[in-house]
């Protein structure tokens, strides 16, 4: 996960421009919020791997791909509901939260 996560990031710098059209157009911006949000995968994908810090940054990076959920790729997918990748992004932004989201629950205990 970590690897995925440091790789999105990459992938948020090496193609600023086309990932900056991903964002809604009421979005203030776009190229501040396309580079925050690689510094801040960078700061996660790194963090997933560094043991002390694993839980509060799968919580943290969890929480920040849901803010990706809602802020970017639903409000795609309402806006073009037959669109080719809409529900694609949506379904797997949910995915990697919930993933992240797992990795901070302490040993599998608090996960219902």
């Amino acid at each position: 996960m970590g690897a995925f996560i440091a790789y999105s990031a990459y992938l948020h710098f090496r193609f600023t421009g086309s990932v900056t059209r991903l964002l809604p157009p009421w979005m203030p911006w776009p190229m501040f919020w396309v580079r925050f949000a690689g510094v801040g995968l960078a700061a996660g994908g790194v963090g997933l791997v560094v043991r002390p810090v694993q839980r509060p940054v799968a919580t943290l990076t969890g929480l920040m791909i849901f803010g990706f959920f809602l802020l970017v790729h639903l409000p795609r997918t309402i806006a073009d509901p037959l669109g080719s990748t809409g529900w694609l992004e949506l379904g797997e932004s949910m995915a990697y939260c919930m993933v992240a989201l797992l990795l901070a629950a302490p040993d599998g205990r608090n996960i219902p």
